[in-house]
């Protein structure tokens, strides 16, 4: 039996939804495959402008957050081990006008085999970091089986939430 394609608006919508429930301290969020694409985005409303080059710029710059993510936690994971401080669940990395934090997932995909995805997130320094991570397990309980390669050529869509249970996330 064949599954209809993943919506992408469905996507784009859990990740608007996100964003919106903890405005105005999250900014933007991105989630990327395991293979390192683009595959769902929001930002706050307001926070970009509205004209076609603004967006095509943001469109541009997640493709390329989305790029990068699995293999900055690939790096930590593995040198988070070297160290003897087992998995690492979440980077949290500070700038200069807020923090990212970014969330691996290893849950196996529908061919039983793990392909990492990620969640990225853009706040403000005042944000409820312990919050926002909590969320950040939700949704991506959510939405995580949804991003390997092969859900998403499968058509596996986001499931309804559930209270993540502690586990190796990346």
């Amino acid at each position: 039996m064949t599954e209809p394609a993943v919506d992408q608006s469905v996507l784009d919508d859990f990740m608007r939804q996100f964003v919106h429930d903890h405005a105005p301290d999250v900014l933007h969020a991105v989630a990327a495959s395991g293979d390192s694409l683009l595959v769902a985005q929001a930002a706050l409303p307001g926070r970009l402008r509205a004209d076609e080059a603004s967006q095509t710029a943001w469109l541009a710059n997640a493709e390329k957050i989305a790029s990068s993510a699995p293999g900055a936690l690939l790096m930590q994971d593995y040198s988070a081990d070297l160290m003897g401080l087992g998995p690492v669940s979440v980077l949290m990395s500070q700038a200069e006008h807020g923090l990212l934090l970014t969330m691996g997932n290893t849950a196996p995909g529908p061919d039983g085999q793990v392909h990492p995805s990620a969640l990225i997130v853009a706040t403000t320094w005042n944000a409820d970091v312990g919050g926002l991570i909590r969320a950040m397990h939700a949704l991506m309980e959510r939405v995580g089986p949804s991003l390997t390669p092969l859900a998403r050529g499968r058509g596996l869509q986001p499931q309804p939430a559930r209270m993540p249970a502690p586990s190796r996330v990346f």
